[in-house]
């Protein structure tokens, strides 16, 4: 090692040192936030597990005590105080002022929760993420740590090592708790009813693999609950019992294999429903009964070994966003969609759909959107894109087209992408129609368009050519500035790299 090394080595030391020395020397105090908090820290994080190793002198003062924050001389009034990434290991003193109300210590080395006198009376948010906090030792002690804490709404815990939640105060008047990524593996013994008022629940990432009846009894004025990815299995008919006013429900990537009838029959105010990335093998014709106000249900990757009942969505008649993206579909019921007249966005994308039927969308009179991009469609009838009245987004690209929809009749659309098809010669009479009465902007970019099938651009009237580059360009009508884009099979090369599309198709047989 050189001179040089041992000169940064030594520098660096005692930069670690000096921090740890003066944990709060560089805070900055602006209205009413004391900000001490550092922009980086250095943890290594594997899984649900986070190295807290660190040197014998990071977050203590050299004789082992814990670090003072005086908060009313560096910022008078303070209310937000910011401690986060200080690689603390004990909770600091001077928090216990009045006034406080907001606490951030994320992303330390703390392993327990505060003893009852270290937090003033006041604090309504407390951020204990990304730290080292785990049990059962700390868990035991939690009740009485922090009963005192009344006026207690938010409490941030993610990413931790907490097992289950007994820690949770009582009484309890949060309205969110966070709890990402930690080992919490079962909802049972009755602590969550401490919490009546919680709002806000998230789950993510822990170790649940069974939600028993009643589960979530007690919690009345739920809004949101996050359960994604859990190893969840086993899941009650009646584990949402009681959550008269639950909104939004998030089971992404779990291992349920199905639904129980009825399983949402309690959640009449559902506004989402989030379920992909599940390996359903079958789902109950009434697996959705009840989500009578359900607006946005996400099914992506959840439905590869499922055969598709025309009565699965029958009760969501408040529908407007479905998501069956990814998912292998070979074919969909004539009538699946009979009930969603107010549906606005329709995702099938990355499927093996090749057919749909001229009433398969019949009833979608307000669709906005539909998706079938990255399916096997080697022809699309524009009827079924023009019965849909107000539909304004049609993406299809990635299929096998070989020739475009009449789109002539689509007053309302806006935009059709058919990029990487297999359409080698967009008709003339296509392509006025849509320039003419249909979508503004159609996409061709990524098909073998022979350029001489487009030779009628050089004598047409009312519309113009333009170029992207020498081998994309389009045609703009002059009245409406509608456009199609498509790109011509002509390599880009000699004499010019930059040589317009148009001299291609000027010099086709």
């Amino acid at each position: 090692m050189g001179p040089l090394s041992i000169v940064s080595l030594t520098f660096m030391s005692c930069i670690v040192l000096l921090i740890a020395e003066q944990p709060f020397n560089h805070c900055t105090c602006r209205g009413r936030v004391l900000n001490c908090r550092r922009r980086y820290f250095y943890r290594y994080r594997i899984g649900n597990k986070e190295d807290a190793t660190a040197s014998p002198q990071e977050g203590a003062t050299p004789n082992g005590s814990v670090p003072r924050l005086d908060v009313q001389t560096i910022c008078p009034g303070a209310t937000d105080v910011q401690l986060s990434n200080l690689n603390l290991r004990a909770f600091p003193g001077g928090l216990d002022q009045e006034n406080i109300t907001k606490i951030d210590l994320s992303g330390n080395l703390i392993t327990a929760l505060p003893d009852a006198g270290m937090l003033g009376p006041d604090v309504k948010r407390l951020d204990l993420s990304a730290n080292a906090i785990e049990g059962p030792g700390a868990e035991a002690e939690a009740e009485a740590q922090l009963r005192p804490l009344g006026a207690l709404e938010e409490l941030l815990l993610g990413w931790n090592r907490l097992r289950h939640l007994s820690f949770l105060p009582a009484p309890c008047r949060l309205r969110r708790l966070q709890l990402t990524v930690n080992f919490i593996d079962r909802l049972d013994g009755g602590w969550l009813r401490r919490c009546a008022l919680l709002e806000s629940l998230t789950l993510l990432a822990n170790n649940v693999s069974a939600l028993p009846a009643g589960a979530f009894a007690g919690l009345g004025h739920l809004r949101q609950l996050t359960l994604s990815m859990n190893p969840v299995q086993e899941l009650s008919d009646r584990a949402f019992d009681g959550l008269s006013q639950l909104e939004s429900l998030r089971m992404k990537n779990t291992r349920l294999a199905t639904l129980p009838n009825n399983a949402f029959a309690s959640l009449r105010h559902l506004d989402l429903l989030e379920l992909s990335d599940n390996p359903f093998a079958s789902l109950p014709p009434h697996a959705f009964r009840g989500l009578v106000n359900l607006r946005s249900l996400d099914l992506n990757n959840a439905l590869h070994n499922v055969t598709l009942n025309e009565n699965l969505f029958s009760e969501l008649r408040n529908l407007r966003k479905l998501f069956l993206g990814r998912n292998s579909l070979t074919f969909l019921p004539n009538n699946i969609f009979h009930q969603q007249n107010l549906l606005e966005e329709l995702h099938l994308q990355s499927n093996l759909i090749s057919h749909v039927s001229e009433n398969t969308f019949t009833s979608l009179r307000n669709l906005k959107v539909l998706r079938l991009d990255r399916n096997h469609f080697a022809e699309m009838p524009g009827s079924i894109i023009c019965n849909l009245p107000l539909l304004q987004e049609l993406q299809m690209p990635y299929n096998r087209l070989t020739t475009l929809p009449d789109l002539a009749g689509c007053q309302s659309l806006r935009t059709a992408n058919f990029f990487n098809n297999s359409v080698a010669a967009p008709s003339e009479a296509l392509v006025r129609a849509a320039l003419a009465r249909g979508p503004r902007d159609v996409g061709l970019e990524g098909n073998p368009v022979r350029a001489s099938s487009l030779r009628w651009v050089l004598r047409a009237g009312g519309v113009e050519a333009f170029a992207l580059d020498c081998a994309c360009g389009g045609v703009r009508s002059r009245s409406s500035g509608a456009e199609v884009r498509f790109c011509v099979v002509a390599p880009c090369g000699p004499p010019s790299p930059f040589v317009s599309w148009m001299e291609a198709v000027a010099a086709a047989n």
